[in-house]
């Protein structure tokens, strides 16, 4: 249903467009998966490895954009946006299970 409501929506015949919008479908479901960790990271305290880790994925989208849609256009963009969001939730990942076996510093 999704490609004939987004057709009928934005008035543009969308029905060539499948395979990219599959693959946003899989990118969102890195995104969620990476806010899942990001909150266990905030309450962790850890925002300074949330920065990082959101200039590490920065940084490679930066320097990936470009490439990507000059080879391959939209099906570059789409793909470049799933492996984007599976580097922020593989990273958010690794802090999340690194950080949480380390002690939090008492304040006071």
């Amino acid at each position: 249903m999704g490609i004939p409501v987004l057709s009928f929506i934005y008035g543009v015949s969308l029905d060539g467009y499948l395979p990219e919008l599959l693959v946003l479908l899989i990118g969102g479901g890195f995104n969620a998966a990476a806010m899942i960790c990001y909150y266990a990271l905030i309450t962790m305290r850890r925002q300074g490895g949330v920065l990082v880790a959101y200039g590490i994925t920065a940084a490679v989208a930066f320097f990936a954009v470009g490439p990507a849609i000059q080879a391959a256009g939209l099906w570059g963009a789409s793909i470049l946006y799933s492996c984007l969001m599976a580097l922020l939730f593989l990273i958010f990942l690794g802090l999340v299970i690194g950080l949480s076996r380390r002690p939090v510093k008492a304040e006071g």
